[in-house]
């Protein structure tokens, strides 16, 4: 059985009440199904989670880009150093928006909305965590 996949109201409320003018930084951490399983019950055709959340990620990354965000950086993850089981994820995605604002206009338009059932079909698990964009180091 999956985790859930999405933000509680009380998480949701909180990102709403923030400052909704600062640039943020969202760090994805994600866990793939091993097969995608649709919630509605369609046939995946055997894909992967991985290529069931590609198809979300193909519709999220225009997304991002027209709200003015955009991935910063992403990767397999190669190796566990530090953690439990828990913490084995298979991927990670940093990606920048220029608002909170920005973000929660993104997860509200249609076309977003209506690729979240590959995203929901792929991921076992997931952790969104908002940072603050403090700008490039070194």
């Amino acid at each position: 059985m999956s985790e859930k996949l999405e933000p509680t109201e009380a998480q949701l409320d909180a990102l709403m009440k923030a400052d909704q003018t600062t640039p943020i930084v969202m760090v994805n951490l994600l866990k793939f199904r091993a097969k995608a399983v649709y919630e509605d019950g369609r046939d995946a055709g055997g894909i992967s989670g991985a290529e069931a959340y590609g198809l979300y990620g193909q519709v999220a990354q225009k997304k991002i880009k027209s709200v003015g965000g955009g991935i910063l950086w992403q990767s397999p993850r190669e190796q566990l150093v530090v953690g439990t089981d828990k913490d084995d994820w298979d991927a990670v995605v940093l990606v920048r928006y220029p608002s909170r604002k920005a973000f929660l206009e993104m997860t509200s338009e249609a076309d977003y909305r209506e690729a979240l059932p590959h995203r929901t079909a792929g991921l076992e698990r997931t952790a969104l965590i908002q940072c603050m964009d403090t700008g490039a180091v070194g």
